[in-house]
């Protein structure tokens, strides 16, 4: 969530004319006073230079990516993967970028890991299903952790007033008598 920068702009932005004006036009989650600033007037700026209707906001996403790698190194990298069955680190040693990049790049391309490919085929394996806890209702799996913090004789129980105390020995002799 934005927040204004100070009570005096807040006060400003609520009753300037151009709000008002504007208020047809500006998305529902901007009409309250702690987003006016930023994205009523990004709102302002874009229908103006764009003359469409204001309900949207426009992507963030840019329009180009001048640092973007070339496609002709990105398909290198896919014809490593595929020819010489290579992982994300060795194509990087090879082509001198970075593994992240290589491993970005095999993502984008929905290539598979090397530990799901056919070492003998070259062809993608399935992968068997993870394993979840999924239970239809709550409380349906109950998981629970048992720690032995003390000494605990065979018989179990506690000391003063359990199976091996003296009470409950008398009481046992007492009863087979």
């Amino acid at each position: 969530m934005l927040t204004c920068p100070a009570p005096a702009l807040l006060k400003q932005a609520i009753h300037s004319p151009s709000r008002a004006q504007l208020a047809d036009h500006i998305p529902t989650t901007s009409r309250s006073p702690v987003v006016i600033i930023s994205s009523s007037h990004q709102c302002q700026s874009f229908h103006k230079s764009s003359h469409k209707p204001m309900n949207r906001l426009r992507s963030c996403r840019p329009h180009h990516s001048p640092g973007r790698l070339a496609r002709r190194t990105e398909r290198r990298i896919i014809a490593l993967r595929l020819n010489r069955r290579w992982g994300p680190h060795r194509i990087a040693y090879h082509l001198g970028l970075a593994r992240s990049t290589v491993g970005r790049i095999l993502a984008r391309y929905n290539m598979p890991r090397l530990t799901e490919v056919d070492q003998a085929t070259g062809l993608a394996v399935r992968r068997p299903p993870p394993v979840r806890y999924e239970k239809t209702s709550p409380g349906e799996l109950v998981h629970l952790d048992i720690n032995k913090l003390g000494r605990i004789p065979d018989g179990g129980g506690w000391r003063a007033h359990g199976r091996g105390s003296a009470p409950a020995l008398a009481a046992d002799r007492a009863k087979t008598r």
